[in-house]
């Protein structure tokens, strides 16, 4: 990183005749395993492989952002977590004498088909070089492999990649149109892998749910997690996203709280401080400005 950045304009220069000239390959990632929940291979690529990320990405944007479903809420301007938990909610009390479906999907960026995945790309990008260069940074990664081989019966996208917050709406989109388009659930959100469908009516609920596994089994390959599928009165409240959410409120469940406290920082402080106030009830508040202030006399005195 730091020799890429010392000969920053050359580097760039070069990173550009390589581009227009087609001869770009897409270096190899560097792999750590994070414990959070549960353990994660994060795949990192080189400084310039990332600036070739964000290219792809904000070209992307601005194709598929206008065609994406108003309740997909991941990795999206104007959208995020709080909206999506928000939206969730307002299903709840909108269905709060029906049920919900939740689930999400087993190891996401692991199964994603990378040959599926370019065909849907290649019905919007038209652009052949485009079209070259995402197949190049796809067929990079693999499942487990993290060495480059031909793109073809391949499977994984790397979860360090900024490009694969935008594939990951890209493959799911299919998902969303089906559901919306011929499933026809008309309660329904998306954040990220994590789904939930709301109806009226149980039995309706119990079909829906069946026919949108199968379909993300047969068509994007992807299984859904057992343990998290999950079919409720939505009286119940809804576990989902962190949080508890019910028809008239939601609260921050302890398992979260006690994460949030183990994980506080000075860099992440302000964006903690936020979530408390607009989640947290006024105990959690009060906990969280002592914990900032021990945290801020640490530092002082170190």
């Amino acid at each position: 990183m730091e020799e890429f950045r010392y000969r920053l304009e050359e580097n760039l220069f070069a990173l550009e005749t390589e581009l227009t000239q087609g001869t770009y390959r897409h270096g190899p990632y560097k792999v750590f395993t994070v414990s959070d929940a549960k353990k994660r291979s994060i795949a990192v690529a080189s400084i310039k492989d990332r600036l070739v990320h964000r290219l792809l990405y904000d070209h992307l944007e601005e194709i598929y952002d206008p065609v994406f479903l108003f309740d997909a809420w991941s990795c999206r301007k104007e959208k995020g977590l709080h909206k999506a938990i928000e939206r969730a909610q307002h299903f709840l009390h909108r269905f709060r004498d029906g049920w919900f479906w939740r689930g999400d999907v087993r190891k996401f960026f692991d199964n994603v088909d990378q040959s599926v995945l370019l065909s849907l790309l290649k019905r919007r990008v038209s652009d052949q070089r485009t079209l070259s260069l995402l197949s190049e940074v796809i067929g990079s990664y693999g499942s487990g492999i993290v060495t480059k081989v031909p793109i073809g019966a391949r499977r994984g996208i790397p979860i360090g990649n900024v490009t694969s917050q935008i594939f990951a709406n890209i493959y799911l989109h299919e998902f969303d149109r089906f559901v919306k388009h011929t499933l026809k659930v008309r309660g329904y959100l998306r954040y990220g892998d994590d789904f939930v469908f709301f109806a009226h009516s149980r039995v309706d609920l119990e079909t829906a749910s069946k026919t949108a596994t199968a379909f993300l089994l047969n068509n994007l390959s992807l299984p859904l997690h057992p343990r998290n599928n999950v079919l409720l009165p939505c009286k119940r409240g809804l576990h989902f996203l962190g949080y508890q959410i019910f028809p008239n409120g939601r609260r921050l469940p302890r398992r979260t709280w006690n994460k949030l406290l183990r994980r506080l920082g000075l860099k992440n402080v302000a964006s903690y401080a936020g979530l408390v106030r607009s989640e947290g009830n006024e105990k959690h508040v009060r906990r969280f400005e002592w914990e900032t202030l021990a945290l801020l006399d640490t530092e002082i005195v170190h």
